[in-house]
């Protein structure tokens, strides 16, 4: 395991969180284990849990292993690369395809959030260089300016958070699908399809955009994956996913916006 720098806090009391072998403490004596998988769930009893479900993180994860989103993986290392932080959060992390990766390219220190246990376990299992937690992003268990980037890929922005967390000159990341992302996809499967609209954070100031847009072409297995792993396999009717199964060598737009922002 990477170096651990004291940068969390107890949820139930914001004393700082010492690790302690397989085991977060703070001075109150309130304690976390670390689960077998290697997460930490420092979300409280009391807190809604939600996140996604395992057929949704299967599907992400036998998508993603075919390394489909590999030029935006290459583009954050690259990036990061150039920033050389300490200390990265990612903020939704999902079952880590990014965060691992980043992890064995930098030196870095990099604390990846959730809400779903499904892809956590997924995520931890595969690492010893990454300190993952359940946790919700909108109530970080960080200490006031301690981190140098954040992540936020795909996931919702608690912006107010991460002001708190960033350090004066610390950097948000932000990925989010650019206006044409599978657009053939969801052509296919609405009787109206729609562009997604590119938003920028008024919160932050932008340092720099990337754009990443190319062309996959799926077999009928892969296709059937990036459904389940969207939003549109629980906003499109069942007559949809049935019409998808009859499709193969399906060529499909991918589109990034990479936004770099400072806070």
């Amino acid at each position: 395991m990477k170096t651990y720098s004291n940068i969390l806090i107890c949820p139930v009391c914001n004393h700082k969180l010492n690790k302690r072998d397989h085991q977060y403490i703070c001075e109150n004596k309130h304690s976390f284990d670390v689960s077998k998988e290697g997460y930490t769930n420092l979300l409280l009893k009391s807190s809604k849990h939600s996140g996604d479900c395992k057929s949704m993180v299967e599907a992400r994860r036998a998508f993603l292993e075919c390394n489909h989103y590999k030029p935006l993986q290459d583009a954050l290392i690259e990036l990061l690369k150039e920033k050389q932080p300490q200390i990265i959060v990612d903020a939704g992390c999902g079952e880590g395809y990014y965060t691992n990766t980043i992890a064995e390219h930098l030196n870095s220190e990099l604390y990846a959030f959730d809400m779903s246990k499904n892809a956590l376990r997924y995520a931890a299992k595969r690492t010893n260089i990454v300190h993952y937690f359940l946790a919700s992003i909108f109530q970080l268990p960080i200490h006031d300016h301690s981190v140098d980037v954040i992540l936020n890929i795909f996931a919702p922005s608690a912006t107010n958070e991460f002001k708190r967390i960033l350090k004066k000159e610390g950097i948000l990341i932000k990925v989010d699908p650019g206006s044409d992302h599978l657009w053939e996809l969801k052509d296919l499967l609405y009787e109206k399809a729609y562009k997604n609209e590119e938003k920028q954070l008024n919160e932050f100031t932008v340092l720099d955009t990337k754009e990443i847009k190319y062309t996959l072409s799926l077999t009928n297995k892969e296709l059937l994956n990036l459904y389940e792993m969207t939003p549109y396999s629980f906003k499109t009717a069942k007559s949809a996913k049935e019409n998808l199964i009859m499709v193969n060598n399906f060529d499909v737009t991918i589109h990034f916006i990479l936004y770099t922002y400072q806070g």
